[in-house]
């Protein structure tokens, strides 16, 4: 499966114009932004993309890159291959900052990204190498804010205060968390400003921060990603609507970006997390919610003191310490008094015991779980021929029509999508229309972008969907604010539900997204009988299907629960 490394040479030559911003570009500059830029740049230096990455290439040779053990080591690889790109080539750096203090237990690190169009991305930088740095990732547990927390506040507010534009701001792993914190706390006029904040496996907060009114407002701007098996992004709470994905990797091994599975301009996702993850998450919230913060800080002085007998300054210092090192960090713990000894035992002991019983929980759910699922089997009326024939059927086409879609170029969903949203404006059904039921496109649908910005200046009332149950979607009031929901879908932050005494009373046009229809105006979807079962309610909707001239056929697959549409609306027609 492909990484970011693969989608650089695959869309590389899509500019931004054509196909906007999307979750890959976020991950791939906070990669970059792991690059030590030292000898490249200054905070007051402003460089094109292009600029820093030669500057950065006749200090170091690409040899000397691949060859040092950090997992983010090929940050400057990317920000060469970004560079060489027509997407990335005019981005412009600048407001580069790396601060790196033992005395205050600080690594914090940023830079800012300016990108085609005058948008903004702010970067931060995870936890390097430095024993420091992961000092700082442990005091997150016990504090309300780490140095690096206030740096990333004072960052934002120092650089952006006199600034109009839209802001963007993200980072991996604890670079995620300082993205999310600034744009919580920072001024309430740069915080107006901010577009999305990504958390790309970035920790949550204490309990403290996220019931705080900045961190609420924030929240629905939030687009959190954690990998499958995500260790480090489970840690602490948080109230984000997490996108699950795939990586080429194994537990810890998810937390390196480069692992990432890629398709299109998106990653790969899952349903959710695995049990190893979830083990570890309620394993160390459990934990973490017996011991004070007193005994959070006691732990965790006590670890790094151990280590800073050792002399070592980063992780490759350690491993190259061996068996000296091991032996230091054994004459350091035997030293401490046996109050203190036998404190830190009991501690690690409870943390054993602790993940034992959620493993052992885990694995009764599980059971449970098949359980249920082979009882419930039993209840499921069997198929008649005809009705697996037609059920078998469906699933061919939506194979072979989804994958027909999605290999589609950005730059012709945009073309065909422009083209009937046009044609739809034009039309009588539209005009009088006072409400729009519309939605968000996914995976190449017709993107309704412009007709619902359209809508929204003529003073029509725009709904969007939300997915509530298995079985349950309702519309809500669209008012520019959205998150990502379930199938990564995005959905209305707003709570203003559609009353659906309106679809009675009022001339409402629905506007419903499919995988395949015919000239008879049947219509397949995904498979989720959502919009059938929406279909049904007493209403005068006029339901409108859009498509592409391909996914027009002569006949579909239908069985008693699919719904005709009024009329489907492609880029060349409208029957």
């Amino acid at each position: 499966m492909s990484n970011i490394l693969e989608y650089l040479d695959w869309r590389g030559d899509i500019p931004f114009s054509v196909s906007p911003f999307n979750e890959v570009d976020n991950l791939i500059l906070s990669e970059i932004c792991y690059t030590d830029f030292e000898g490249v740049m200054t905070q007051d230096d402003t460089l094109s993309i292009v600029e820093a990455a030669r500057l950065y290439f006749e200090i170091h040779t690409e040899e000397e890159v691949v060859n040092r053990d950090l997992f983010f080591k090929l940050a400057p690889i990317i920000l060469k291959k970004a560079s060489e790109s027509e997407r990335f080539k005019d981005v412009i750096l600048k407001n580069y900052i790396n601060l790196i203090s033992v005395t205050r237990e600080e690594q914090y690190s940023a830079v800012t990204f300016v990108l085609p169009g005058d948008m903004i991305y702010v970067a931060f930088r995870g936890t390097d190498n430095t024993i420091v740095g992961w000092k700082e990732d442990f005091n997150l547990f016990f504090m309300n804010e780490t140095a690096g927390q206030k740096r990333a506040v004072e960052y934002i507010n120092y650089y952006f205060k006199d600034d109009s534009r839209s802001l963007m701001l993200g980072g991996h792993s604890k670079g995620g968390n300082f993205a999310v914190y600034a744009s919580a706390f920072c001024d309430r006029n740069i915080q107006d400003r901010i577009v999305n904040v990504y958390s790309n496996d970035g920790p949550g907060f204490r309990d403290e921060i996220i019931n705080k009114k900045g961190y609420k407002r924030i929240l629905p701007r939030v687009i959190s990603i954690l990998p499958e098996e995500s260790l480090v992004g489970v840690m602490l709470s948080n109230r984000y609507d997490n996108k699950i994905i795939k990586a080429d990797s194994k537990g810890i091994g998810q937390h390196d970006p480069m692992t990432w599975q890629v398709y299109g301009k998106g990653f790969v996702e899952t349903d959710k997390r695995t049990e190893v993850s979830r083990v570890v998450d309620n394993t160390m919230m459990k934990w973490l919610s017996e011991m004070s913060d007193e005994d959070r800080a006691v732990f965790t002085d006590s670890i790094f003191s151990t280590l800073d007998t050792t002399g070592a300054r980063t992780l490759g210092d350690l491993s190259e310490g061996g068996v000296k090192a091991v032996s230091d960090i054994i004459k350091s713990l035997k030293s401490m008094s046996p109050e203190k000894q036998a404190e830190l035992s009991l501690m690690f002991k409870r943390l054993i015991k602790i993940g034992r019983d959620e493993a052992f929980l885990e694995f009764m759910d599980k059971a449970k779980a098949k359980k249920i699922t082979k009882s419930d089997t039993k209840l499921i009326p069997e198929m008649t021929e005809e009705e697996r024939t037609v059920s078998d059927n469906k699933k061919k086409l939506r194979k072979e029509m989804i994958d027909k879609r999605t290999s589609m170029e950005d730059m012709e969903v945009t073309k065909k999508s422009f083209e009937i949203c046009k044609k739809i404006m034009s039309m009588n059904i539209y005009k009088d229309s006072k409400v729009i039921l519309a939605y968000m496109s996914a995976r190449h649908e017709v993107d309704l972008s412009y007709l619902i910005g359209k809508a929204i200046e003529a003073g029509k009332l725009v709904y969007l969907p939300k997915v509530e149950s298995k079985t349950d979607m309702k519309f809500y009031l669209y008012d520019g604010n959205l998150k990502l929901g379930k199938f990564g879908i995005k959905e209305p932050v707003s709570k203003a539900a559609l009353d659906e005494e309106m679809l009675i009373e009022e001339k409402v046009l629905m506007i419903v997204p499919g995988v395949a229809f015919d000239i008879n105006r049947n219509r397949l979807g995904h498979g989720g009988g959502y919009y059938d079962r929406f279909f049904n309610k007493e209403n005068k909707l006029f339901k409108m299907a859009v498509g592409y001239d391909y996914q027009i056929l002569d006949d579909i697959p239908v069985d008693e629960h699919d719904k005709k549409v009024d009329t489907i609306v492609t880029e060349s027609q409208i029957l």
